[in-house]
């Protein structure tokens, strides 16, 4: 599996299959702090992903 992270702009190859919130943790990400895509698509955290995939995760601020 391909992942993208931004804003780093880092590329992982990764062996993995399960939820997209087990791939956030993996990650050492929370999973309130991210957006994740499939391709170019929105998906919800509990979407099931397998290695064939290309994943972006997009970390996400929130200011107070």
């Amino acid at each position: 599996m391909k992942v993208k992270l931004l804003p780093d702009n880092k590329e992982i190859d990764s062996d993995f299959r399960g939820k997209v919130e087990d791939l956030v943790r993996h990650l050492n990400l929370k999973p309130d702090e991210v957006v994740a895509l499939k391709g170019k698509k929105p998906v919800p955290i509990d979407h099931e992903i397998s290695d064939s995939d290309e994943i972006t995760i997009i970390r996400v601020a929130s200011g107070g």
